[in-house]
């Protein structure tokens, strides 16, 4: 070869040179990038792990606060009815009781009428009997008698 060729060789070697050094940092650059790509990837499959496993928790939670919330209404119809149940029969036991109270009330009353409808009548009775007496002592002439001898006598 001829030295005129050498230096254009020696130019394409280091430019040769250049380009695979380049390359060779792009490649390191690049393979960098990758190993931190995957150390973000490994980083996100935890952090999914841990919001799948957050998520499953939570579902088992809301499962859990379902079933309270069935059972609790359960509990409070049943509650419920029970209570209705006791108001009912407090509520019957009570008409029953006023009921009664009207009926003593009512008896006391026709009682009390009868009472003094009796005594009305018995004095009316010895009224009538006494002022009976009266009259006939006096329309039989017996007692005018009786006072016009009272008089004399004095």
């Amino acid at each position: 070869m001829e030295a005129n060729e050498m230096p254009d060789l020696e130019s394409m070697v280091k430019s040769h040179e250049k380009r695979l050094t380049e390359q060779e940092r792009r490649t390191n650059t690049n393979s960098e990038r990758l190993n931190r790509h995957e150390e973000r990837l490994d980083q996100d499959k935890e952090a999914i792990q841990q919001l799948i496993d957050s998520d499953k928790e939570k579902e088992n939670r809301l499962l859990a606060v379902e079933e309270n919330y069935s059972r609790l209404e359960r509990t409070v119809a049943k509650e419920n009815e029970e209570t209705r149940a006791t108001m009912r029969e407090q509520t019957r036991k009570l008409f029953s009781i006023v009921e009664q109270a009207m009926g003593y009330q009512e008896t006391k009353t026709v009682q009390t009428h009868e009472l003094r409808m009796a005594r009305l009548n018995t004095w009316s009775t010895v009224f009538l009997k006494i002022s009976g007496g009266l009259v006939a002592l006096l329309s039989s002439g017996g007692a005018i008698y009786y006072f016009i001898q009272s008089f004399v006598d004095k």
